[in-house]
């Protein structure tokens, strides 16, 4: 009957959430395997529901229970899974482990295409993904304020020899002051919470925010200072935007110290990219991401405990972009004026040489597109 298909989608969805969720704070916890959802493209709509309730099925099947008794129809399915579902951490061994993390797979690349074809379902379908992933991040447990890392003030040659040529020459920089940078890319469950309204095409409460202007990054930081109590560093509009960097509110990192960030600091260990001498170890790029952004804190961090400083998304500088100079630098903030904002660190749909610390790129000010995102920081007090 109509209703029994109703009432079978809504319960479906809901315990997708639970699925997920008690995989990811099981004591060992499963990841999903990697499935294309290009391998569900030609699916209609229908055909996708039947395959999410095979997954439940195979599931309930997992807890133990007979197949009998756990397909009668779609509803005692679901119904049987919400019982049996907790029991079955105490009894799998690898085998199982292995099929859950495929049939975790399996369900996001279903998910992907419900959500792209604008199924029936697809809107409850979205809001339980944002469930799930708030559930799974690390970054939904870090407000802005906590999730930070302190960048020590020190010594090191910003640019590159063998880069571009807006990259040299190599030149000494010092950093004067310590400053606090995110762990993270503001990721768009922060953004709403800030801003209201998300502008990223990509949806996810912890994947970064996206289609971000530099206007709107230096809106942010200005609205999450006033949120939190503390002096906005920023003031002025358009091209008269100005800042006092002895505020303690938000900001934009300067180039300067977004390259010291990235090349990990008093720490660093001389990688190419930040944290790794190998691309995939540490970025989402053109290679990996499958023409997306993904799930802030996935890759492994780099030297100072950062995430994603190279690939997922480009992140804003404060800086207006300029050439630079041979001589030994203190605290550099760029031009006073320009046309271009400082853009740093590749993104999803970058080839893996963008990915490198040293790497420089820039937009005007009012442009962003579903590559551009950003993290802030604060000057330590």
């Amino acid at each position: 009957m109509k209703w029994v298909k109703v009432v079978s989608v809504i319960l479906l969805l809901s315990v997708s959430v639970l699925l997920f969720t008690m995989c990811s704070t099981s004591p060992d916890k499963i990841d999903a395997t990697y499935v294309s959802p290009l391998q569900y493209s030609n699916y209609s709509c229908d055909q996708i529901r039947q395959e999410l309730i095979r997954i439940n099925r195979r599931v309930a099947e997992l807890s133990g229970k007979q197949q009998k008794e756990a397909t009668k129809d779609a509803v005692a399915m679901t119904v049987a899974l919400v019982i049996f579902w907790p029991a079955l951490f105490l009894l799998i061994g690898p085998d199982q482990k292995a099929e859950i993390s495929r049939l975790k797979g399996e369900y996001e690349a279903l998910e992907t295409v419900a959500i792209e074809k604008s199924c029936g379902y697809a809107e409850e379908l979205e809001d339980a993904k944002q469930q799930r992933e708030e559930a799974e991040s690390p970054a939904e447990k870090l407000p802005p304020s906590e999730g930070f890392v302190l960048v020590e003030a020190g010594s090191f040659q910003m640019g590159s020899a063998i880069g571009g040529s807006d990259e040299s020459p190599v030149h000494t920089v010092h950093i004067s002051k310590p400053f606090y940078i995110s762990k993270y890319e503001v990721t768009q469950k922060e953004w709403r919470e800030v801003m209201g309204k998300d502008p990223s095409n990509f949806k996810g409460a912890n994947l970064p925010v996206a289609s971000v202007t530099w206007y709107d990054a230096v809106e942010f930081c200005n609205a999450l200072s006033l949120k939190e109590g503390l002096k906005p560093v920023y003031s002025g509009s358009g091209k008269n935007i100005r800042y006092d960097f002895s505020a303690n509110g938000y900001r934009l990192p300067t180039e300067a110290e977004w390259e010291y960030a990235a090349r990990g600091g008093n720490k660093s260990s001389g990688y190419k990219y930040s944290g790794s001498n190998s691309a995939g170890d540490v970025g989402w790029y053109f290679s990996n991401s499958d023409r997306e952004t993904h799930l802030v804190g996935k890759k492994r961090p780099n030297e100072l405990g950062i995430y994603d400083m190279s690939g997922n998304v480009w992140e804003w500088c404060w800086d207006w972009k300029g050439d630079y100079t041979s001589g030994s630098v203190t605290d550099p903030r760029g031009r006073s004026s320009d046309l271009y904002r400082v853009l740093r660190g590749g993104g999803w749909s970058s080839y893996d040489v963008d990915l490198r610390a040293a790497n420089r790129s820039s937009r005007g000010p009012g442009g962003g597109t579903s590559i551009h995102g950003f993290r802030p920081v604060r000057t330590a007090e």
